[in-house]
Parts: structure tokens; sequence; C-alpha cells
């Protein structure tokens, strides 16, 4: 059972964030080589047709998407390692970080939480919580442990059941 008050760090993992920066890298590399080497057109579904300076066009402009992709993972990085987010439970309540780059944070107490599910979606869990002012979703993969989510949904459940 969990005690409160307690804090969890709530942060994509280095190693998500490496991977995903890698990989958007690799994709600009590669449009990159697209790009100086092109010397066709392209068409998409036959619908979007370009010619040979069209296409270098787009895939240059392809290119800066994964290069600005590996700046935001970069970012990502270095917000974490400066600031570093928390979760925090304590006797009335539950803050959670939400936002770009979880900037901003949302205190829910429990006796306004009027409903709890779960959503998956492609392999991300989330732990949902409505109150009046809306929904407030807390991300699985944030958390340092999935056994810390278990217990966490727990808690929220049952101070849910006994609350009202």
């Amino acid at each position: 059972m969990l005690v409160v008050p307690r804090k969890y760090p709530y942060n994509a993992s280095y190693k998500r964030m490496i991977l995903c920066g890698a990989i958007v890298t690799l994709m600009g590399y590669c449009l990159a080589q697209a790009a100086m080497t092109n010397d066709r057109g392209l068409s998409i579904d036959y619908i979007i047709n370009f010619d040979t300076s069209g296409a270098t066009i787009f895939y240059w402009s392809l290119c800066g998407f994964c290069v600005l992709g590996g700046l935001v993972a970069i970012l990502a990085m270095v917000i974490r390692r400066v600031s570093p987010k928390e979760l925090e439970i304590d006797d009335n309540g539950i803050t959670i970080p939400y936002g770009f780059m979880l900037s901003k944070t949302k205190r829910v107490n429990f006796s306004e939480i009027s409903n709890i599910t779960e959503t998956v979606i492609s392999r991300q869990t989330f732990l949902n919580l409505y109150t009046p002012a809306g929904k407030v979703a807390l991300m699985e993969s944030l958390l340092p442990e999935k056994n810390d989510y278990e217990d966490i949904k727990e808690f929220l459940q049952l101070k849910l059941k006994y609350s009202h």
C-alpha cells in the first residue's frame, strides 16, 4: 500500500530520448543524402507530383524537420537534467506535471475525482482522472517503474471508492 506524502520522478527516460534523437537524426541524414544526390522527380501516391527541384526541396524540408526533432530530443534531455519533474501525492490530492516538456502542474484533490479510467494506446498506458474541471492524464511511461504506476492506480481507486 502506498504511504503518503510521496514524490515520484515523472520524466521520460534518457534511453528513450537518446533513441528517439538518434532515429530522427539518422532519418535526417538519409534525407539529406537523398536531397544531395537527387536527379529525378517524386510522386506521392500519384496525387502529389514534384519535378526534380521540387523533390529536392521536399527532401531538404523533411531533413529540416528531422534536425528539429533531434534538437527537441537534446532540449528534452537538458531540461530533464536541469529541472527534473516530480509527481507528488499527499493526504489531500495529487499534483501531476503536464504540457510541453512537462512545464506546468495540475493539482487534483481526491474529493474532486468523479471517475478513473485506464486507456492503452499503442502500448502507452494512461490513467485518466475525471474532475468537474476536466480530465487529467497520468502516463505510466513517465514513472520510474511499472509497479509505481500500479501502486498509484490502486491508491487512487481506493480513494475514489471510499470518498463517495
